[in-house]
């Protein structure tokens, strides 16, 4: 009985050292478990903030495409009505000016040759008033004839010239 006992006790010492043994193992594992679940929950909880940012940044560049597309089409449309009324002015007369300052030009080019029409007739006429009194001064001999023929002309900026 002695020798059992003993043995016993020898089993139950190796039996009770392998088993410190491991359990300070399984202790480690679990340490290791229980940090590694704690970095798996922070690594979760990134994840998932990331994942709603990343939503968000996605909803917002959907957004921003949204006005990019509605200004593009704005930009389309504007874009065709300028050529539209560029090509208008060109079948026009090639004018670059559109609807009242073009109607101004004209209107300006069309007093300017006017004016210089009017002057170049206001010089014919005090041309022909002068040969007309020259004729009549070396017709009647005398050295102030009895009746000149005056003209009095007023230019566009209306001053008055006689002659």
């Amino acid at each position: 009985m002695d020798d059992i006992v003993t043995r016993w006790a020898s089993d139950l010492s190796k039996y009770q050292k392998s088993f410190k043994e491991q359990a300070t193992k399984v202790a480690e594992w679990d340490r290791s478990l229980v940090e590694n679940g704690e970095k798996i929950q922070r690594l979760y909880l990134a994840t998932y903030e990331a994942e709603r940012a990343s939503n968000e940044i996605e909803r917002q560049l959907m957004a921003v495409e949204s006005q990019q597309d509605e200004l593009e089409n704005w930009l389309t449309r504007y874009e065709s009505e300028v050529d539209d009324m560029l090509s208008k002015q060109v079948s026009q007369g090639g004018d670059q000016l559109g609807g009242h300052d073009q109607e101004r030009e004209r209107t300006y080019k069309l007093a300017e040759k006017l004016s210089q029409h009017l002057d170049e007739k206001s010089r014919n006429l005090a041309n022909m008033v002068k040969d007309i009194n020259e004729v009549s001064t070396s017709l009647s001999k005398s050295t102030k004839p009895e009746d000149p023929v005056s003209f009095e002309c007023h230019n566009v900026e209306g001053i008055g010239h006689q002659y």
